[in-house]
């Protein structure tokens, strides 16, 4: 009698590792595939920021003679961290377009005049691995931009 008391219930329990684990492995990659997407992300901006600094590092060392060749020198930086534009760019979905190099402000102050530089990635939306081949969302940054005191 005790043998099959035991053995039904061996028999009832058979299989529940087997749910639970159906149950908990798609929340569990769905968190991990949350965190290598955030990653990413951040990898982007990162690399947006360092092309932006970069390039308005170069316009801000430019003479005043040479500042337009260094203006697109600078788009071409921030585009692919290159100074011609060619190739691909250094991160996905972005355009020169997107990129905005105007010219420096000269602004007086008490201690005299200073050559204001900016280099702005302007619209850029962060194409998701799995958002973007699924649904077809983008998250947008926004600006990112940097200014550097000029040559005067």
């Amino acid at each position: 009698m005790r043998t099959r008391i035991r053995q039904s219930h061996r028999a009832s329990h058979r299989g529940i590792a087997s749910v639970e684990f159906a149950l908990l492995v798609m929340p569990v990659v769905l968190i991990m595939l949350a965190i290598v997407e955030f990653g990413r992300a951040v990898l982007v901006y990162n690399l947006l920021v360092r092309n932006v600094r970069d390039a308005a590092r170069h316009v801000a060392m430019a003479s005043p003679a040479a500042i337009d060749v260094a203006r697109g020198e600078a788009r071409c930086l921030a585009y692919n961290a290159t100074f011609t534009c060619d190739g691909d760019p250094s991160v996905p979905d972005l355009t020169p377009d997107m990129i905005d190099v105007p010219a420096p402000v000269l602004e007086g102050t008490a201690g005299g005049d200073i050559n204001l530089v900016q280099v702005s990635v302007v619209g850029y939306a962060y194409g998701s691995i799995f958002l973007s081949n699924y649904i077809g969302a983008t998250v947008p940054f926004n600006t990112i931009s940097a200014s550097m005191r000029g040559q005067p």
